[in-house]
């Protein structure tokens, strides 16, 4: 494939690095880790040279943890009142 874009006159690698960067300014580094495979340093290395901000998301996930998790069992299950 490589070379059928190189006979078009397209160059892959920086297309391809660009793509990266693009994608790494858009994802957190872990997704962009493990949505291409890379190590979490990898991406996050991605990530700063991008301009990428990752910050955010650990802190939106730190927050919706809580909201996220399935009431226990000992919490009382409100009964319907029926007249």
């Amino acid at each position: 494939m490589s070379r059928r874009l190189k006979a078009l006159g397209i160059r892959p690698r920086p297309t391809q690095n660009a793509s990266l960067m693009d994608l790494a300014a858009e994802l957190p580094a872990i997704v962009f880790s493990r949505l291409l495979g890379f190590s979490e340093q990898t991406a996050a290395n991605w990530m700063a040279e991008s301009g990428g901000k990752d910050a955010s998301y650990g802190a939106h996930r730190a927050r919706t943890a809580d909201s996220a998790k399935p009431a226990s069992h000992s919490d009382p299950v409100p009964t319907p009142h029926v007249p």
